[in-house]
């Protein structure tokens, strides 16, 4: 802990896990897998209630990762990425969505959380041609 830190706390609620294990390989320390160990985690507690605004979130911590580990390209590949996915899902949720009432129940959030997730990578791609940064340049810094 001396040598590699505590978690990073400017992550919000995702990539803290994963800053540090990158931060402990960097360091020197083996990062394994322990197929044995088990964790019980009640998942969408919290999540559940806003999921639209969590799916953004994660994707600005896993942006906020690459911020801090990887080149300019690096970000703008994610980005691109991240909008390929987004673009194909809003699409296919979209498409379910028209079947009926019981499919725009089942799928039509998804379309929203979709491109809501869109519309945030299309400012984030400008912030970071334009300042080199997406929003968070705090981060890019941190150890």
């Amino acid at each position: 802990m001396d040598q590699v830190g505590l978690i990073d706390e400017r992550f919000f609620m995702y990539g803290d896990d994963l800053d540090w294990c990158v931060r402990f390989g960097k360091a020197g320390w083996p990062v394994v897998f322990y197929p044995e160990a088990e964790i019980v985690h009640y998942g969408g507690g919290v999540t559940a209630r806003a999921p639209v605004y969590f799916y953004v979130e994660m994707h600005k911590a896993n942006l906020q990762y690459f911020q801090k580990h990887h080149s300019r390209l690096g970000q703008l590949g994610f980005l691109a990425a991240l909008l390929l996915h987004d673009s194909i899902r809003y699409i296919a949720f979209s498409a379910l969505s028209l079947l009926g009432p019981l499919w725009c129940d089942r799928v039509g959030w998804k379309a929203q959380r979709s491109m809501a997730c869109i519309r945030w990578v299309l400012n984030s791609k400008e912030q970071l041609l334009e300042t080199g940064s997406a929003g968070r340049s705090d981060i890019t810094s941190a150890s």
